[in-house]
């Protein structure tokens, strides 16, 4: 179907077991739409998809029929019924969603962008009660070394309560939320590889950790469990394989502040020599008291690498990778459930799937996960079983993707000519 002035869509129902799933293709006609949110998906029913340097917001029940236009937009943030834009003209705009009716409650130009030369935005963040938001911007010195700076801003206000530069390679923040409903942000790499918790009302910073050396654990990407009691992050040691980590959040007997460094629960590595990547974790990834690590599988190490590896796995990861042998697998998306409580991993899953990349991959809510390259594939993680949903239309490469929680809709962008 064809619609809203060049926006293409084309969509078609794929039936799973008892459910429908909405499978939606968008093109845009324009190469110059933002590369890190060009689609998203929130709440299960609302949509949000760059028209070249406009950005359509739909209901997931109506996607061809876009509700509101938000012109000339550089990146996007959809949070549950909060949308947050940057425009070109350096401004941020902020609007609660209540059903079709979005009502702007904020517009400010940062401090961040405005008055700066040789600025490019790399990020918006909205928090998940939409009261606060995060820039991420690298900023070009006159001698054209770059830096990445991170603020934070009240959004009724747009006042930046707080700002720190990052390293180069781990421009990363993330908001949480206490049990007492209070926002935080996790910051990377404020000193690498250093970790900043900032008190998101105050702009305070709660608790730092620098490192002594250069070579520790840098974390890019971190989920806290609704307890607080684990923080499960992402990232690498100085730029080593990367690791999946889940640290003890509790505080500590001795005070009221977290225990920094904060001790390890759990700890997986990409451990088959180059065969097996590891994928961030999600909002998913916590489900009740499992925390669910995901791995691609692109291949068995050789036979040599095999005697070389073996000392160094785990009892579990050995068990893995003669399953892997055993069956011949070349792609697979490897489960592991985790207890968040004692780290052991109590049960692991091994699913055949097509060729894919980690970026589509996506984690779903009831211990599912869609992945998409040429055909749209459901993956049962509890019991390795894969439905196929039929083609997905989209491109080999040069597309984005995102899913909704429920798995009834997904969504896959791309750009006319993006391959040129």
């Amino acid at each position: 179907m064809e619609s809203c002035n060049g926006l293409h869509t084309s969509a078609h129902l794929a039936l799973e077991r008892t459910k429908i799933m909405q499978l939606l293709n968008y093109t845009s006609p324009k190469a110059t739409v933002s590369t890190h949110s060009a689609i998203s998906i929130a709440d299960n029913k609302y949509l949000a998809v760059m028209h070249g340097q406009d950005l359509w917001l739909c209901l997931l029940a109506q996607p061809d029929e876009p509700f509101f236009l938000v012109k000339n937009v550089v990146e996007h943030s959809l949070q549950d019924n909060h949308l947050a834009t940057i425009g070109i003209d350096g401004n941020v705009q902020v609007f609660d969603v209540i059903d079709t009716r979005p009502v702007s409650i904020a517009r400010f130009k940062p401090t961040a962008v405005h008055g700066r030369r040789g600025s490019e935005l790399l990020r918006i963040l909205l928090s998940p009660s939409g009261r606060f938001l995060v820039l991420e911007c690298k900023l070009f010195a006159v001698d054209e070394s770059a830096t990445i700076e991170a603020s934070l801003y009240e959004v009724h206000t747009g006042y930046c309560s707080y700002s720190t530069t990052l390293h180069e390679g781990a421009s990363r923040t993330a908001f949480a939320t206490l049990p007492n409903g209070v926002e935080v942000l996790f910051v990377s790499a404020s000193k690498f590889p250093g970790v900043q918790l900032v008190h998101c009302a105050s702009g305070s910073l709660l608790h730092e950790y620098s490192p002594e050396t250069m070579v520790d654990f840098c974390p890019t990407d971190y989920i806290l469990t609704s307890s607080a009691n684990r923080l499960v992050t992402f990232g690498c040691v100085r730029a080593l394989p990367c690791e999946v980590r889940v640290y003890d959040f509790a505080p500590s007997q001795e005070s009221d502040k977290q225990k920094v460094p904060l001790p390890i629960v759990y700890q997986q590595r990409e451990v088959y020599d180059g065969h097996d990547t590891l994928l961030p974790p999600s909002g998913s990834s916590i489900q009740g008291d499992t925390c669910i690590c995901l791995t691609l599988i692109t291949g068995v190490p050789d036979e040599s690498s095999i005697h070389e590896l073996l000392p160094a796995l785990t009892a579990t990861d050995t068990e893995i990778l003669s399953e892997l042998i055993v069956r011949k697998i070349s792609r697979a998306l490897l489960t592991r459930f985790v207890d968040l409580d004692s780290g052991a991993v109590h049960s692991w899953t091994l699913a055949e799937i097509n060729a894919t990349k980690n970026t589509h991959v996506h984690l779903l809510n009831d211990s599912r996960a869609v992945c998409i390259n040429e055909r749209v594939q459901l993956v049962d993680l509890r019991t390795g079983e894969v439905e196929d949903c039929g083609p997905s239309g989209a491109p080999r490469d040069h597309f984005i993707s995102d899913a909704s929680s429920d798995a009834r809709t997904v969504a896959l962008f791309t750009v006319e000519h993006a391959h040129d």
